[in-house]
């Protein structure tokens, strides 16, 4: 595989916003991610859909599928090699963009090259499962207790699989044990 050329995840996400289609960006954040910043992030974007006019169902949808993509982030994203580990263990990037028929949440951020199969795996489950099978995958999650070793049981992304009309995920090699992962939802207006 080559090594991609990184110099900023928003570099990254440019081109998924080009592969989209464009749209209107609402929202595009690179940085160090951290409960308060989830807290004002969020805000700032809830009153923007609420404005919007779009419906209850959906503004909730959205403010949901931000929350726990940048949890996910804060909590799951990896060092970057050579810098502090408290730095950059929460560091990502988030794009919430809005197109006459759907809004899409990107949300990336650096992972373990060793990790990719595992979530691979995982993320193929999700996208792959219907809304029985998600909703099944939700029950055993909970029942389960399966805690990783970061702190998660899984049940952010089960989440905003049920809530998405669709998920997709793609992984560009930074080095042999980087990579820039980043998750896209689909939902629809």
């Amino acid at each position: 595989m080559a090594e991609a050329k990184l110099c900023s995840y928003l570099q990254y996400v440019e081109r998924e916003y080009q592969r989209l289609g464009g749209g209107e960006v609402m929202l595009a954040y690179e940085g160090e991610v951290s409960q308060s910043l989830i807290l004002s992030l969020t805000g700032l974007i809830e009153l923007e859909i609420v404005k919007s006019g779009e419906d209850a169902k959906l503004q909730k949808q959205l403010f949901h599928t931000l929350v726990e993509g940048l949890q996910n982030i804060m909590k799951h994203a990896d060092p970057i090699e050579g810098e502090r580990m408290t730095m950059f263990s929460g560091r990502g990037v988030v794009m919430l963009i809005r197109t006459p028929v759907c809004y899409y949440v990107l949300v990336g951020n650096i992972v373990l090259s060793s990790r990719v199969p595992d979530m691979r795996a995982r993320l193929d489950t999700l996208k792959n499962a219907n809304d029985d099978e998600l909703k099944a995958m939700h029950r055993a999650s909970l029942r389960g207790n399966e805690i990783s070793e970061k702190g998660g049981a899984g049940l952010g992304l089960i989440d905003m699989a049920r809530k998405a009309q669709d998920i997709d995920y793609r992984f560009e090699v930074i080095n042999e044990e980087r990579q820039f992962y980043l998750l896209e939802v689909k939902l629809k207006r």
